[in-house]
């Protein structure tokens, strides 16, 4: 049974997403016909190896959302060093604190979608080869920045 907490907080959030102008992201629609399921694009940010990509992505939502993290998976294959070859991502913001490896950025009840996203962003920017999903991604872009 779905928390109604939840889906008020979705409900709030989908409308937010999709008047959202953000050039980076765009929600494309529900799974399913879901509340908990979401389909987006993120489109590679200027300047970095991903520009001029357009990526789908799934959006998970628990039934207890905001309480716990959702969890974001790739659809279309991405080549980073925190991605998982499954397309699942390895992003502090999404993980509880106690799973957290850093006392900070971890998941927050207050973040939102759109928080979500720019933190998805912000790792293609800047992908850190030392908490790897992807060892191979990680060590060529650890080469990367060694040179």
């Amino acid at each position: 049974m779905a928390n109604s907490a939840a889906l008020v907080r979705l409900r709030k959030e989908l409308k937010s997403i999709q008047a959202d102008e953000n050039p980076l992201y765009k929600f494309i629609g529900l799974e399913q016909d879901s509340m908990f399921l979401w389909s987006l694009w993120i489109f590679g940010p200027p300047g970095t190896a991903f520009e001029g990509g357009a990526f789908r992505c799934l959006v998970r939502f628990p039934s207890s959302y905001p309480m716990d993290p959702p969890s974001w998976q790739f659809l279309t294959p991405i080549f980073h060093p925190n991605v998982y070859f499954d397309g699942k991502v390895c992003v502090s913001v999404l993980q509880q604190p106690a799973q957290a490896q850093r006392s900070n950025g971890f998941w927050m009840p207050t973040l939102d979608v759109p928080g979500v996203c720019q933190s998805v962003l912000s790792l293609l920017s800047s992908p850190n080869p030392l908490d790897p999903a992807n060892a191979e991604a990680a060590t060529l872009v650890g080469a990367a920045f060694c040179v």
